[in-house]
């Protein structure tokens, strides 16, 4: 087993996409093994020494999203450089379904609206 690669709120990661071309991103928050990330719009680039972190943060990014920690402490998303987060973060609204099949739709760790897959459709989200 390798050694665990360290990280905290702010680094910033490179992730492997297709064809040796790889995309960016960085840690927003950690909560135990899950970290929620946001991933930037910009070009595909094939090394670290291409990626400029000032274009980047002039773009919203592509998404943002909870995932484990495990890519980033194996080593697998390379962590090259940091930033801090500054103020509040703009959580997105996400869609669960739990084990009965119920749907929420919830942002900030709150419950939005309890609906169903034909509602859901319906819904608008700002």
């Amino acid at each position: 087993m390798g050694k665990w690669i360290r990280y905290k709120i702010g680094d910033i990661f490179l992730i492997e996409l297709e064809d040796g071309l790889k995309g960016a991103g960085r840690v927003l928050k950690k909560d135990q093994a899950t970290i929620f990330i946001e991933l930037f719009k910009m070009k595909p680039i094939k090394d670290k020494s291409e990626f400029d972190l000032e274009a980047v943060l002039k773009e919203k990014p592509i998404s943002m999203t909870w995932c484990y920690h495990d890519d980033l402490t194996k080593g697998d998303w390379e962590i090259i450089g940091h930033k801090p987060v500054e103020g509040k973060i703009e959580m997105p609204y996400f869609w669960i379904q739990d084990a009965l099949a119920v749907n929420f739709i919830w942002k900030r760790e709150q419950i939005l609206m309890n609906v169903n897959l034909p509602e859901l459709k319906l819904v608008r989200m700002r």
